[in-house]
């Protein structure tokens, strides 16, 4: 079931950047010779490298969740962990005790989703480093392994994506 998700995810995020490709090569032929084509010719560069940069994050949050429901112990311990944690700090070891944390074998997309991201945002990463650390306290071994595996280059160059789309989202 899981590599039929992740083998979608992955499919589908080439074909988006298939078709994201060709749309910004026609609209770019469109600005050639225009009066503004430089001008035109940077919009449009930006405006598909920030498209390019959103859709990578969205594939690492889809990624992730498809990770997490094909085998969800590891993120279940740690959520558990951190409402212990959460418990403890608000209203004492005592009270923490009285709780009783079900935690779910078989969780659908959508009780993953609430649960990493209850507020409805999709995740993003400051970092390539922060996302291996993620992985690692989310997945199992099996699936933290590919992301801890991403060599020096794969990294420099996810937080080179980083970079760039926040100073295009943000001009910071």
């Amino acid at each position: 079931r899981y590599m039929s998700a992740r083998s979608d995810e992955i499919r589908s995020f080439r074909n988006a950047i298939r078709r994201y490709t060709d749309y910004y090569n026609e609209l770019l032929s469109l600005a050639d010779g225009r009066h503004r084509e430089l001008a035109l010719s940077g919009m449009l560069s930006e405006s598909f490298v920030m498209s390019i940069a959103v859709l990578w994050e969205g594939f690492v949050y889809d990624l992730l969740l498809a990770c997490i429901v094909a085998a969800p112990s590891k993120y279940a311990l740690n959520l558990q962990r951190r409402v212990t944690e959460s418990l403890n700090t608000r209203f004492g070891k005592s009270i923490s005790q009285l709780v009783r944390f079900s935690r779910p074998t078989r969780p659908r997309i959508s009780s993953v989703t609430s649960l990493i991201d209850p507020e409805g945002h999709n995740l993003a990463f400051p970092s390539a480093e922060k996302l291996v650390e993620r992985s690692n306290e989310w997945l199992s071994a099996r699936y933290a392994r590919k992301f801890a595996s991403l060599s020096a280059g794969d990294q420099n160059f996810i937080n080179f994506l980083i970079a760039i789309r926040n100073y295009l989202g943000h001009r910071s």
